[in-house]
């Protein structure tokens, strides 16, 4: 066990030692039912979080057993009662979702599909902020597109199957507080094209649900450019919910997703230039689990919240200046826009822009790629660009050259403020220094002084003693003068 699990409650450091697969020697639940039952002899069950003062380790023994993606440990707690759907009262995470952010680095998505075969219900399950362990899987796929996630979501969608059609539509179909599908967040980027084709062919969602922002899957899929998405959805919508085939991949089945799911990012790297990620967990889901030793890092808690910053949902995300120019402009020259609350138009469908016409809907198409965010990179975005009408470029450029003002005076303010913080930082570092002398100074005197005080101390001890001696001496010269005295008056009597 790695020394600093022990100083975690006891329950924990157990939950920690237990094997994440069944071996022959089962002392280990001997061990765990007696320290269970010890605690619960002091007035603790079994269903509650583990008493432990700190929040971040009270957490109850089924998420726990997730967390740390041990599914024999968590079998074994399902048979001694425990229920496997429990969720944190203040989080209202559960076991999925616990699972998904994973104390133990060394799991694979093996392992967390035993854990999903455990507890299907728990699929259903929102946390606070309204996500599903799906929603969860589908915003680390869009941010990462690690192959664990990739491996859940596989798994979590067999599952899904498995349990009939109505519980698919709530799964798919399930909106968090930003009222994002799974479909809206598989939207962002084109690696995950697979995935959406999966939850089209297998799941059947509503692809006109709108978020809080008023978009649906295809608004997101155009604005991002994931133009394979796009071609997609838009089938699937003109299809009355049958998704067209791709004319290099064809339909796509379940299982045979789970077998080309590494290669969606492969797929991407020439696209993007980046260089090849090293998965954090097996490379495919098809590879025999990895053992989850006691070597897992320690944490403060089962779970943490990963940070997703969508286009949709997080309204202080970044915004490219170009972009925000382009779509100015696009606002200005373009009319007819559908209706709020009216779901897309087939003629949203992005496509090229003939030569000598200009439409609302090819602008938006266009304009809207993400390739066309950044002008100064070639490809796809100038070529748009120039395929654009004189008065559409002239107003894009009008619009860059305001931003382009408006970015130098803030540059401007931000540099005179820079400098009035350098000055006054420097005067109070000033000040600063005078009062560190002060003070060492003072400090200096409070040491003589102390030094003084301690020689007057023994001084005063010192004196003491020789004032006691003195003391008996004076005693011994009355005594002596008493008896003299006395011898006197004798003499004078005789």
């Amino acid at each position: 066990m790695d020394p600093l699990w022990m100083n975690y409650h006891p329950l924990v450091q157990a939950l920690v030692t237990c094997p994440s697969e069944e071996e022959k020697d089962n002392n280990w639940k001997k061990d765990l039912q007696l320290l269970i039952e010890k605690y619960e002899n002091e007035g603790w069950s079994r269903h509650e979080d583990i008493p432990d003062s700190l929040p971040q380790i009270a957490y109850p023994l089924v998420l726990w057993a997730c967390a740390l993606v041990k599914p024999c440990l968590l079998k074994w707690l399902i048979e001694q009662g425990l229920n496997p759907l429990i969720q944190k009262k203040d989080t209202k995470e559960n076991g999925l979702h616990c699972a998904l952010d994973r104390i133990n680095k060394k799991c694979s998505c093996e392992q967390f599909g035993k854990i999903v075969s455990l507890m299907p219900g728990a699929l259903l399950h929102q946390n606070n902020c309204g996500d599903t362990p799906f929603h969860i899987a589908c915003k680390e796929m869009s941010i990462d597109g690690s192959a664990f996630y990739r491996g859940c979501f596989i798994h979590m969608l067999q599952t899904a199957c498995k349990q009939g059609l109505d519980f698919m539509t709530k799964l798919v179909n399930c909106q968090n507080v930003a009222g994002d599908t799974p479909l809206h967040l598989l939207s962002h980027h084109e690696k995950c094209y697979l995935f959406v084709k999966s939850l089209l062919s297998d799941g059947k969602p509503d692809v006109s649900i709108r978020n809080k922002k008023d978009l649906t899957p295809l608004d997101i899929a155009i604005t991002c450019g994931t133009m394979k998405i796009s071609s997609i959805l838009t089938s699937y919508s003109q299809t009355s919910g049958k998704p067209a085939k791709s004319p290099d991949q064809g339909e796509v089945e379940l299982n045979d997703t789970v077998k080309i799911i590494d290669d969606s990012e492969d797929e991407e790297k020439p696209q993007r230039k980046k260089p090849k990620r090293t998965s954090m967990a097996v490379k495919t889901c098809q590879t025999s689990p990895q053992k989850c030793k006691s070597t897992c890092s320690p944490t403060m808690r089962p779970t943490q919240r990963s940070n997703f910053e969508t286009m949709n949902g997080n309204t202080n995300a970044p915004v490219n200046p170009v972009a925000h120019s382009i779509e100015l402009a696009v606002q200005k020259q373009t009319s007819g826009s559908p209706k709020q609350g009216q779901p897309p138009r087939d003629d949203l469908k992005p496509s090229n822009q003939s030569s000598g016409k200009s439409t609302s809907t090819t602008h938006r198409s266009t304009l809207a790629d993400s390739k066309v965010r950044d002008l100064g990179i070639p490809g796809q975005g100038l070529i748009a660009y120039l395929s654009m009408s004189d008065e559409t470029r002239s107003l894009i450029r009008d619009t860059l050259l305001r931003d382009q003002q408006d970015s130098l005076q803030q540059l401007k303010k931000i540099e005179t403020e820079v400098a009035d913080v350098s000055i006054e930082l420097q005067s109070v570092q000033e000040e600063k220094d005078k009062k560190s002398k002060v003070i060492d100074k003072m400090l200096t005197e409070l040491e003589e002084h102390q030094v003084q005080l301690e020689k007057l101390a023994r001084r005063s001890v010192l004196l003491r003693q020789e004032e006691a001696d003195k003391q008996k001496q004076l005693n011994k010269i009355k005594e002596k003068i008493k008896t003299c005295e006395t011898a006197l008056n004798d003499l004078q009597t005789v």
